[in-house]
């Protein structure tokens, strides 16, 4: 049977390829546009002050790039909106 690409443009063999390698702690990053294409280095900073550490790269045409901007918009909104709504909820004060 062939792998159809659902409703969204996933196959399912995309899918389960998605998890098949490690997911790697980031919270520093960068991005270098060439005219190549749009690097994408991730670093892990463990402590301020050191070097933080090399986890990947990855290197993206400049179509992939937009196209990877545009579903992280989409993604990330629906964390924006819910934040928002809990902020209201909680009378605007901040958590923390």
């Amino acid at each position: 049977m062939a792998d159809v690409p659902n409703s969204k443009g996933v196959s399912d063999a995309e899918l389960e390829a998605v998890f098949q390698g490690p997911a790697l702690a980031s919270n520093r990053f960068f991005v270098t546009i060439s005219p190549g294409g749009v690097r994408l280095a991730f670093m892990e900073e463990w402590k301020v002050g050191e070097p933080p550490m090399f986890r990947c790269a990855a290197m993206l045409s400049h179509q992939d790039a937009v196209l990877l901007k545009d579903l992280l918009v989409r993604q990330l909104r629906q964390i924006e909106e819910k934040s928002a709504a809990a902020k209201q909820e909680d009378g605007g004060k901040e958590n923390g």
